[in-house]
């Protein structure tokens, strides 16, 4: 049998695993319009509505506090508290840790849109929920999420296999589910 080492020099500890959700949704205001007007605007001309303010947007962002129907975007997975507004929800979370060695890790985030299907519909004959799942693809796919060590995100099955999209939700929420990826040390 090999000796097992007993120091914990080198490992990765991932401390940076919590702020994942909040670093992304804060790439995410700052890089893409449509899926907020998308989150906000329940009508089925959204995507032509004005943009948002930087205040509007993290008025949609739920902290913790609150009756969390009112909020959009969430993170951590789950849905919100049920309210009897017709909605579109947003949860970007880290969902897992794929280990190559000590050091380097691939970290899978997770983002899941649901609407409900009686305005998932749009003006332009496509559908709120995958118009929102192209987007995200738009704005994390190759991007490089500065701050607290995140680095680039990818959708890339060469890069891990875990990456993807699917449909998700159950009437009366339709929607899909994307997996993107990173390499973290």
């Amino acid at each position: 049998m090999a000796d097992v080492c007993d120091s914990r020099d080198g490992y990765n500890f991932f401390e940076q695993f919590p702020n994942y959700s909040y670093l992304m949704v804060k790439y995410l205001r700052d890089n893409n319009e449509t899926i907020w007007k998308l989150l906000k605007y329940n009508s089925a001309n959204a995507w032509m509505k004005p943009d948002l303010t930087v205040s509007e947007k993290n008025e949609l962002i739920y902290a913790g506090i609150g009756n969390s129907s009112k909020f959009s975007i969430f993170l951590s997975p789950g849905f919100p508290d049920v309210g009897k507004e017709e909605k579109t929800f947003l949860t970007i979370s880290p969902n897992m840790i794929i280990p190559t060695n000590k050091v380097v890790s691939q970290v899978t985030i997770m983002c899941e849109v649901y609407s409900n299907f009686n305005i998932t519909h749009l003006s332009n004959y496509t559908a709120r929920v995958d118009v929102i799942a192209q987007q995200l693809i738009q704005t994390f796919n190759g991007a490089i999420i500065d701050g607290l060590g995140i680095g680039q995100i990818f959708l890339d099955r060469l890069g891990s296999k875990p990456t993807g999209s699917e449909r998700a939700g159950t009437l009366p929420f339709s929607g899909r589910w994307l997996l993107f990826a990173n390499n973290t040390v």
